[in-house]
């Protein structure tokens, strides 16, 4: 039973780190010390060591964890399928069978460029119908704009000011402003008291203060160019007709004669509808390849006939036969000759 002590006494003090002690020297040198627990063969029975721990007792570093081994090559992920794109509907066919033949990242471009025109177009076509609609709302006022010499724009930036004057501006700013339009578009004081007390307003016939000279000149005036306007609009769209009977490629080089116009009138030029023309269908590449083809091909038929006409008249001039000598028909040719002139000037 002491032999057990002592051996958990030892395991304890070498828990802690210290010596086993001894009771007396002479008990140590009468019987010799017991092999200590941990020295001593583990049996089946035996604590063992707890893990994390070394023989003293004291905590020992934790083993690093194994590193996860590489992903083969063989077994990466699969690459990100490419999108694909359909080719531009305003392509024509032919251009439209070459899509195939185009990198991805080129298809992605023009792809990106034909939104980005989309856009634009939707964007412009916006713009377009509200500035007819701003010219639809303003046309029955321009002759009241034009006597204040006005434009609509203007005329509209003013409006907006003072309403917004009216609204927002301190009392005594409003009754000035309206003190302005009272004598500006006459109206009677008289009656604007009454309107303002709730009391019935009398009619009163409205004072023209416009001169009839003024309103004949004006009337003249949009009449002249109503008639110019329509003069020449009948006058271009009878040159568009004419022209487009025999303009092959007209449809094709719209756009690019239109803007050819534009920038020649931006210039101070004019360019007719001909020479706009001729030169949008030389700047397009494939008209333009059309058009040399053709042109080629009429040189050498020109260069053939004029062939084919140098050797029919050669062969002519070497198959006519020499005319046979015959001087006595000659000679009673001339002679008869002489004798009708001298008849003849002799009167018989």
């Amino acid at each position: 039973m002491s032999d057990a002590r002592e051996d958990i006494q030892a395991s304890i003090d070498a828990l802690r780190g210290e010596s086993a002690p001894t009771e007396s020297a002479p008990a140590a040198e009468a019987a010799p010390a017991p092999a200590p627990a941990a020295e001593a063969a583990p049996s089946a029975g035996a604590p063992t060591m707890k893990e994390g721990r070394d023989e003293a007792g004291r905590f020992t570093a934790k083993a690093k964890a194994p590193e996860a081994a590489p992903v083969a090559a063989d077994k990466a992920a699969p690459p990100a399928p490419v999108e694909s794109y359909k080719p531009p509907q305003s392509w024509k066919p032919t251009t439209r069978e070459k899509w195939s033949t185009l990198a991805p990242d080129i298809q992605a471009e023009v792809h990106r460029r034909e939104q980005e025109v989309a856009a634009t177009l939707q964007g412009v076509a916006e713009a377009k119908r509200l500035y007819a609609e701003f010219q639809k709302m303003v046309d029955p006022y321009r002759p009241l704009m034009s006597a204040r010499g006005q434009e609509p724009m203007a005329a509209l930036s003013e409006l907006l000011r003072d309403a917004a004057s009216l609204q927002t501006a301190p009392p005594h700013i409003k009754a000035q402003m309206f003190a302005r339009m009272v004598q500006g578009y006459g109206v009677p004081v008289d009656a604007l008291d009454a309107a303002l007390a709730g009391q019935p307003v009398p009619e009163q016939r409205p004072q023209e203060f416009r001169d009839s000279r003024l309103d004949y000149l004006f009337a003249q005036r949009r009449q002249e160019q109503q008639a110019q306007q329509q003069a020449t609009q009948q006058q271009a769209a009878g040159a568009v007709e004419a022209f487009a009977a025999g303009a092959e490629f007209l449809e094709d080089v719209r756009g690019e004669m239109a803007d050819l116009i534009e920038v020649a009138a931006k210039h101070g030029r004019e360019l007719t509808l001909e020479q706009a023309y001729e030169r949008a269908t030389r700047m397009h590449p494939e008209i333009s390849k059309v058009l040399s083809q053709r042109e080629a091909a009429k040189a050498a038929q020109a260069t053939q006939a004029a062939a084919q006409k140098s050797k029919a008249a050669a062969s002519s001039v070497r198959s006519q036969p020499a005319p046979a000598a015959d001087a006595e028909s000659k000679s009673n040719s001339l002679r008869d000759d002489v004798a009708a002139a001298y008849a003849a000037h002799m009167g018989r």
